[in-house]
């Protein structure tokens, strides 16, 4: 085990990306929140007060819940060094030493096997041997992409593989997916904790024997680190010295099945109505409130209409945007001003505005804490913003989120950002 590094916390902002992770908030495009997890320690701990012995399954709700998922007919003493559960309830399993187990016969730690959830029994999936794991290692991580394609890590190297190495089975052969040592992982650290989740990108979800820092982004051995492949980015999953079940420090998380908060889904309709009510600064030094109304229909060509009204005295201009259908044209109508508004309409569009100042709505508010421009707010990314504001990050990593440019990241913004990561981008 490796001495536990103190971190410094801005308790404020940890407390709000924490609330994220256990109350939920939107999907995004780029992996999603974590709704739980399940894991085996690697030496007997308490969490949360209930006891999880080494190499047993459990499974965390990350709201103060643990509980012990039971396997059946485990000879006494086995434990569990890696696991993956498939979304119909079947377990593909590792263990730490060579088992006896019912309907697979003798299991090294080498092997792979799988525990459906209908029957019960046990069969060997995949023979270390056949794929040319020596006698001697052992499997102690192991995770299945959407395409079946089993990924797993050793304990130790083997061959051209190190023990920090993320390897595929390819038929009957073993091939590199990913050199972690590459992407700025320690080599002398072993990963010991895998899961793979793809939606939109391939999210690899990590626990190691150790700590460390990637990307400024520190972790320990009781963490999740999850390294986005698409945008080759690093950030913290679960903090396990800072949730509920509080990991003592001596302990290690395996085994590792992620749980993903459930995606929501939208049906779309032909015809929708969309009301925007924007801000604008009249040229006379006024304030006026501008409100636009408009009845979308979607079609195939785009041109943009631009309105403003321009009168003498303060007041409230109104425009309303009439609009008829064509079957070949679509208008586009954008308010210019803070903040922006744009809708794609269909027709062609006749407006008319009574106003008592002169008032030019510009656009260009971007969705703060959006670093990679997606039009969504990450659990990544809410991350991003708190190491940039405790100093481990340039404001670089995340210009959106310095909503006011003033080269710094404050709490005000944080919490800007996570209000968009709950109720979506404005526009």
């Amino acid at each position: 085990m490796h001495p536990r590094r103190e971190r410094p916390h801005w308790r404020l902002a940890l407390a709000i990306v924490t609330g994220l992770q256990v109350f939920g908030a939107a999907p995004t495009v780029y992996g999603q929140l974590l709704e739980g997890l399940r894991y085996a320690p690697d030496i007997t701990v308490d969490l949360n007060g209930t006891t999880v012995e080494a190499g047993v399954l459990a499974t965390d709700d990350l709201n103060g819940g643990v509980s012990i998922l039971a396997l059946p007919n485990l000879p006494a003493g086995a434990q569990v060094a890696a696991a993956h559960r498939f979304p119909n309830g079947d377990l593909l399993l590792a263990f730490t030493s060579t088992v006896a187990l019912p309907g697979a016969g003798i299991v090294e730690p080498r092997d792979i096997v799988r525990l459906p959830d209908a029957t019960n029994t046990y069969s060997v999936e995949v023979h270390g041997q056949d794929v040319g794991i020596p006698r001697g290692a052992a499997i102690d991580a192991l995770a299945v992409t959407a395409g079946d394609t089993i990924l797993l890590s050793l304990d130790t190297s083997v061959g051209a593989f190190d023990d920090e190495d993320v390897i595929k089975i390819d038929g009957t052969n073993l091939a590199l997916f990913l050199d972690l040592s590459a992407v700025g992982i320690n080599p002398a650290l072993d990963l010991d904790g895998l899961d793979v989740k793809e939606n939109g990108a391939t999210v690899l979800y990590m626990s190691f024997d150790g700590s460390g820092e990637v990307d400024g982004v520190a972790f320990d051995d009781e963490d999740v680190l999850a390294y986005n492949m698409t945008t080759q980015s690093w950030s913290l999953a679960y903090d396990g010295s800072a949730a509920d079940a509080h990991w003592p420090a001596a302990a290690d998380l395996t085994a590792l099945d992620v749980i993903l908060a459930a995606t929501a889904s939208a049906t779309p309709t032909p015809i929708a109505t969309a009301t925007s009510t924007v801000a604008a600064t009249a040229t006379t030094g006024l304030t006026a409130a501008a409100t636009s109304t408009a009845t979308l229909t979607p079609v195939a060509a785009t041109e943009t209409a631009t309105a403003s009204a321009t009168a003498g005295t303060s007041g409230t201009p109104t425009e309303t945007t009439t609009l008829t259908p064509t079957p070949v044209s679509t208008a586009t109508a954008t308010i210019t001003g803070l903040p922006t508004v744009t809708a794609t309409v269909t027709g062609a569009a006749t407006s008319t505005a009574a106003a008592t100042n002169t008032a030019t709505v510009t656009a260009g508010v971007p969705c703060a804490g959006d670093c990679d421009g997606s039009g969504e707010v990450t659990i990544g990314e809410l991350i991003t913003l708190v190491n940039i504001a405790l100093g481990s990050r340039p404001v670089s990593a995340c210009p959106a989120g310095d909503v006011n440019s003033d080269g710094t990241i404050a709490i005000n913004e944080i919490i800007a950002a996570v209000g968009n990561a709950l109720n979506g981008c404005p526009g």
